[in-house]
């Protein structure tokens, strides 16, 4: 006996069947779906994907380069501003990065738009050196308070009414 297994066929519609002593019209259905000697369709060459793509100049590649740099950028800003361990020293970092992220969280900070990284590098850095010429935060002055106020005063966009925006902008699409 000879017995023939399909594991899988280009229609689909005998894969997974078996078939104990198999002669040609057993796969006519298969043939028949092949369409020998039909019409013949030609690639579409006017249709185009580019619908799907938001922006085909930024590739996500490139997206995750420029978040990664900008994302260095920021550390770097905060390291260079406190170099040390300290409890102070660490919650001003975290302190600054929730004013102007929203978030404490440098995983979710990670993923933002690169847009939105670049302004918050601005605000860091602004921030930062607000600090130094004030001379920190001054004596008995809650710190995210007091460098919310900084933000206001800076001339750019503030990140954190950026960030709003675009929330904004993804609820109204």
């Amino acid at each position: 006996m000879h017995r023939a297994t399909i594991l899988k066929d280009r229609s689909d519609l005998m894969n997974g069947k078996r078939i104990d002593n198999p002669t040609f019209k057993d796969f006519t259905p298969v043939i028949k779906a092949l369409n020998l000697g039909g019409e013949h369709f030609v690639l579409d060459t006017t249709r185009t994907s580019n619908e799907m793509i938001a922006n085909p100049d930024y590739s996500y590649e490139d997206r995750r380069r420029a978040q990664t740099i900008f994302t260095e950028e920021i550390e770097g800003e905060l390291v260079s501003a406190f170099p040390g361990q300290s409890t102070a020293e660490k919650k001003m970092k975290t302190d600054i990065l929730d004013v102007v992220f929203q978030s404490r969280s440098w995983a979710k900070i990670k993923e933002y738009s690169p847009d939105l990284l670049k302004n918050g590098l601005k605000s860091v850095r602004y921030l930062c050196s607000a600090l130094k010429s004030n001379g920190g935060v001054p004596e008995g002055e809650d710190s995210v308070a007091w460098l919310r106020g900084q933000l206001i005063r800076m001339d750019d966009d503030v990140p954190a009414v950026s960030l709003k925006a675009v929330k904004d902008k993804k609820t109204a699409a």
